[in-house]
C-alpha cells in the first residue's frame, strides 16, 4: 500500500533474522509504519536490480541495508545515510543491521544517523 521496499542482505535466513526483524519493526514503528506497510527483500535470495524491483513492486521509497547502489544496478553512488531521489523513487542506503544491534556507543551513533535520515526520508 505505501510502496516502501526494505532490502537487506542476510546469509543464513530466507528473509531476515529475528533480532534484525525486531529492530526493523521498532524503526518502522518510530516512523509511524509497520511491517505490513513494507515489502521486505533479502538480496541474497532475490538479487534484484532496481529495474527488476521497480517492475515487481513499483516502490516510492527504498530503504537499503548492507548493499551498495552498484549492487542494485543504479547509475550513482552516494554516502550512507544520504537520501537520494532517482526515477520517482527515494533511496536511503545504510550499513548492515548488525552494526546497529549492539548496545555500545558505535551502534548508538549508527542508530542516530539512521534516525536522522529516516526523519528526512519520511518527513517526520
Amino acid at each position: 500500500g505505501k510502496q516502501i521496499t526494505v532490502m537487506v542482505k542476510e546469509d543464513t535466513v530466507p528473509y531476515i533474522n529475528d533480532k534484525h526483524l525486531q529492530f526493523l519493526s521498532n524503526v518502522l514503528s518510530a516512523c509511524k509504519l509497520n511491517l505490513g506497510d513494507i515489502a521486505l527483500v533479502n538480496y541474497n535470495n532475490y538479487p534484484l536490480g532496481f529495474d527488476e524491483l521497480r517492475a515487481k513492486s513499483n516502490p516510492k521509497i527504498v530503504l537499503v541495508f548492507d548493499l551498495s547502489p552498484k549492487e542494485l544496478k543504479l547509475p550513482f553512488t552516494i554516502p550512507v545515510y544520504q537520501v537520494q531521489d532517482y526515477a520517482q523513487c527515494r533511496f536511503l542506503f545504510a550499513p548492515s543491521l548488525t552494526k546497529m544491534e549492539a548496545d555500545n556507543a558505535e551502534a548508538k551513533a549508527e542508530k542516530t544517523k539512521l534516525w536522522n535520515s529516516l526523519k528526512t526520508l519520511f518527513g517526520l
